[in-house]
């Protein structure tokens, strides 16, 4: 083949090729707009067949991406959730730099909030914002984002996503919508200061004038004038904490208490929330911040025994009644006469379980086996006094060191008085206990499972999977806990939907712990709310209140006297009595 029929071989071969590309192309672009002619006519899954053809069967061309959005259109309208998910994490990924990156991550947002994940949602909507350069999308991402925050996200949600956010041009956004969900929340002064901080550090932000007219203007004073009472909270809260701890379930817990009162009541509840880091030089500014607010009545909080020493030490002279929801030391209350203690202490623990022993139970002769160096040992002395103040005998009062597990010499002790005791007492402090102390009584020497006698523990024999290995202690242990979630309790499960569908997950004990001793509180407020003086009288007068995880009735002592004892049987866990000791 000469050089002149080569070439003209290869031209026929680039034309044959260009031809048949661009054939191919025009296919694909009547395929494609066929499709959206369809998408427009409602037609959505035939719609989507298309979108997908293109996609799956050709090679990248001009209508790779902008199929890639169509499909994922389709599949919201077809409420296939997930598919829709996958197909623009999958625009954004394979494709970052593509011209509809902006109309994904909007789709993406439109999505987890017909999904209800408002949290998903408003991140989207975020990285939109820092993302694009088009007015259009700034201006409808924001107005889309707001509605999002103040309807449906709280401080924390915002809190979490500013910490996250490194742009200048998202943060005074955020703290713009921060200083709104903070003024609805009741907290003033962390309102105010999320717009001070956009006057002091964005001046050129969009934000700005906005800011601005509310710090001024925002009825601030307004807003504290009509809200008679103030309840300061002070928690242990991390900077980075997670939304699911402990400290922040218990908190939103509190809140939740006081969105529901101020649905009913005209005059509003507010909360000043402070962050107590558990040190003692910040509650003492936090004593100074608060004892100069004439409408804050009272103080839920801190958690910790260790912490709520320091405070008992700060407001000692400032006769603002605190109310620990979770602390359970002894001797709290001698600190300070206006600190209430709504987490029985370990010695009425060791008490109730002794009363019930006593006069429920009938028991004369026990025996008592316990952790000498944790506070399994203060349980079981609390238990012995009051067992032979009622009458009762402790027959043997063995003990082990935790951790150790050997049990040897204290089980034989009580071996010896096996077929003359009525009862153990077993207070443990920890599952890991409980499982070596159950080992060792059923298989290694006590052999319990041929006695008939009565078991008595504390809160940390609370596991089902720890129960279920022995059949005759799990049938016999009675134990008490400062919490008994009633799941099938219809007053619960209409409790438990609202909180869900205002926080997206299940109530659990620590929110319970922030919203029974809130909603008491409250109920105090709303009778007896004139001044602290007031307020903590009726706290020490106040009777019997019902809690959905405790109930609340405080001694002398101001310590709360009710506790749940606790059977597991046949496999479930049921409450026997909320009970308390009688004085």
């Amino acid at each position: 083949m000469n050089k002149y029929k080569i070439s003209t071989f290869l031209l026929v071969l680039v034309f044959c090729s260009i031809s048949f590309s661009q054939v191919n192309q025009n296919l694909i672009d009547n395929k494609f707009n066929a499709a959206v002619r369809l998408f427009e006519k409602s037609k959505y899954s035939l719609a989507l067949e298309i979108f997908e053809w293109i996609i799956d069967n050709n090679k990248i061309n001009s209508k790779t991406t902008v199929s890639y959005l169509f499909k994922a259109k389709s599949e919201l309208r077809l409420n296939k959730f997930k598919n829709a998910n996958i197909t623009l994490n999958k625009l954004l990924q394979y494709y970052p730099d593509s011209k509809y990156r902006n109309e994904a991550l909007l789709t993406l947002s439109k999505l987890y909030y017909i999904m209800k994940d408002y949290f998903g949602g408003m991140s989207k909507i975020i990285q939109l914002i820092s993302e694009t350069t088009l007015p259009y999308y700034v201006h409808y991402a924001k107005s889309t984002g707001k509605k999002i925050a103040l309807n449906y996200l709280s401080s924390f949600d915002l809190i979490r996503i500013y910490d996250s956010s490194k742009s200048k041009i998202i943060t005074p956004f955020i703290l713009y919508l921060l200083g709104q969900i903070y003024f609805k929340e009741g907290d003033i002064q962390s309102s105010k200061n999320s717009f001070k901080e956009i006057l002091n550090l964005y001046p050129k932000s969009a934000e700005y004038e906005d800011a601005l007219n509310l710090y001024k203007h925002g009825g601030f004073e307004r807003r504290i004038s009509s809200t008679e009472t103030i309840i300061g909270v002070i928690l242990p809260l991390g900077k980075n904490e997670d939304k699911y701890s402990p400290v922040n379930e218990i908190l939103e817990g509190i809140r939740f208490a006081v969105n529901e009162f101020n649905k009913t009541h005209d005059d509003k509840i507010g909360l000043l929330v402070r962050n107590s880091e558990r040190n003692r030089e910040k509650i003492f500014e936090i004593r100074d911040e608060f004892e100069d607010i004439p409408i804050l009545k009272a103080i839920i909080g801190p958690l910790f025994s260790d912490e709520v020493k320091y405070a008992n030490e700060a407001f000692y002279r400032t006769d603002i009644p605190l109310i620990s929801p979770t602390a359970t030391e002894n001797g709290l209350t001698l600190q300070n006469e206006n600190f209430f203690q709504a987490n029985p202490s370990f010695e009425t623990r060791g008490k109730v379980m002794a009363n019930y022993a006593f006069h429920v139970d009938t028991v004369r002769r026990a025996a008592i086996l316990k952790a000498s160096d944790t506070y399994s040992s203060k349980l079981a002395q609390a238990f012995a006094e009051e067992f032979t103040r009622l009458g009762g005998e402790i027959w043997v009062d063995s003990d082990y060191q935790s951790g150790k597990y050997n049990f040897k010499e204290s089980v034989n002790k009580i071996n010896q008085f096996r077929d003359t005791l009525q009862c153990i007492y077993v207070p443990v402090s920890s599952s890991n206990d409980a499982a070596y102390v159950l080992s060792y009584l059923v298989i290694d020497s006590l052999h319990v499972d041929s006695l008939n006698i009565k078991f008595y523990g504390n809160q940390d024999w609370f596991s089902s999977k720890l129960l279920k290995s022995s059949s005759t202690i799990g049938s016999n242990l009675i134990f008490t806990s400062d919490y008994f979630i009633p799941f099938r309790n219809r007053n619960y499960k209409q409790f438990n939907r609202k909180y869900f569908e205002q926080n997206k997950y299940d109530s659990n004990r620590n929110v319970l712990y922030g919203y029974d001793i809130t909603k008491f509180l409250l109920s105090i407020l709303n009778v007896n709310g004139d001044n602290v003086y007031s307020v903590a009288q009726a706290l020490k007068t106040s009777k019997e209140v019902k809690g959905i995880h405790n109930n609340f009735l405080f001694d002398k002592n101001r310590i709360n006297s009710f506790l749940n004892l606790v059977k597991y049987k046949n496999g479930i866990f049921r409450l026997i009595d909320r009970y308390k000791i009688n004085e």
